[in-house]
């Protein structure tokens, strides 16, 4: 019996739609289970500034310095290297803020893995008002996310049919565009929350059932 690497290397990008279902679990879990007045706003900005800001900013100046040091390195033992050309400050500034997945020349300006952390941080930026309409509609939440990345889905497509396929890529790997998966997180995250007090409603499990298939489907 071989092992086919490719076969499971060719499914790498999967990965990002794994992090957007578990972020959704992960960061919907904890609403279940706490009362309104429980949850500081200031605290959860706070926590998630200090979980990507310091890895992500040291991965931009490694992914800067790493090829002159290299450069360096060969010269230094004799060998022939060229200097690539350094990122603009345009390009610097626009990863350090977050919006470099809004451009098709900013997007992959310093390395494209960049982008997942994009999607991360915008991600983190709009759950709260997930949360604010999560208390007001309950569930319905869920429905109201997974049919806004629907609608935008789709009319994207009809819209820019002709569009450059980069404007594709990054409009889809906006939060909206990777809405369902999120949801797909909260809607198990709801279904479990409640298995666990044993009163798992009909609209519970149709979440959790119906867009873990479209998750599926889309992945």
């Amino acid at each position: 019996m071989t092992l086919d690497v490719m076969s499971i290397v060719k499914h790498g990008p999967a990965g990002v739609d794994l992090f957007v279902v578990l972020s959704g679990f992960c960061l919907f879990w904890p609403q279940l289970h706490l009362p309104s007045t429980q949850w500081n706003w200031k605290r959860y900005a706070i926590r998630r500034v200090k979980r990507i800001v310091p890895g992500y900013y040291g991965a931009i100046v490694y992914a800067i310095l790493l090829p002159v040091g290299l450069v360096i390195c060969m010269r230094v033992i004799g060998h022939s290297a060229n200097f690539q050309p350094i990122p603009s400050m345009g390009q610097v500034l626009s990863h350090l803020l977050f919006l470099h997945t809004f451009s098709p020349q900013t997007w992959d300006g310093i390395t494209g893995a960049f982008w997942s952390v994009g999607l991360e941080m915008q991600l983190y930026v709009v759950f709260p008002f997930i949360v604010l309409l999560w208390r007001k509609v309950g569930g319905r939440i869920i429905v109201y996310v997974v049919t806004a990345s629907v609608l935008f889905r789709i009319g994207f497509g009809l819209l820019m049919t002709s569009a450059d396929p980069i404007y594709h890529f990054l409009f889809g790997i906006t939060f909206i565009g990777r809405w369902m998966e999120f949801a797909a997180g909260m809607a198990a995250a709801l279904a479990v929350c409640a298995l666990q007090k044993n009163r798992c409603s009909v609209f519970e499990w149709a979440c959790f059932s119906v867009f873990s298939i479209c998750f599926i489907v889309v992945a």
